[in-house]
């Protein structure tokens, strides 16, 4: 399994699962959010109401991803009151950051790709402030 199937498989839970608002992949520049990737940094965001359960399920390892073999490697607090998840499958290790939707402007980014965006104006609330210049 590489890193591009186990892209597919958070973007086709996200797009199934209800509490989940919006998915990404974040770099620090445009070359590395192109595939095949060769690392990998997703980030989601949900709701408040929702955000502590979704939490708790990806830190148990109890979402359903059908990821054969996901562990949770790590968990960490981040800037702005996200978690990020360092997980494993396949021997891949990759990073996601969950974050509640009312803070996704406040957190600067260089580049993003959006994946699965269900509130219909995900790029337009992202702060881009981190982007390098040309």
């Amino acid at each position: 399994m590489t890193l591009d199937d186990i892209a597919e498989r958070w973007i086709d839970w996200a797009v199934s699962e209800p509490r989940v608002r919006a998915l990404w992949v974040e770099a620090e520049d445009i070359k590395s959010l192109r595939r095949p990737y060769t690392s990998l940094c997703l980030h989601l965001t949900a709701d408040e109401p929702e955000y502590p359960s979704v939490i708790q399920e990806l830190s148990g390892g109890k979402a359903r991803l059908g990821i054969p073999g996901l562990t949770v490697r790590g968990i960490h607090d981040t800037h702005r009151f996200a978690k990020e998840l360092v997980l494993e499958a396949a021997g891949n290790v990759f990073t996601v950051i969950a974050e509640q939707s009312y803070l996704l402007a406040k957190r600067p980014r260089s580049a993003v790709v959006p994946l699965v965006d269900k509130t219909g104006h995900l790029p337009h609330v992202l702060d881009y402030s981190a982007k390098k210049g040309p």
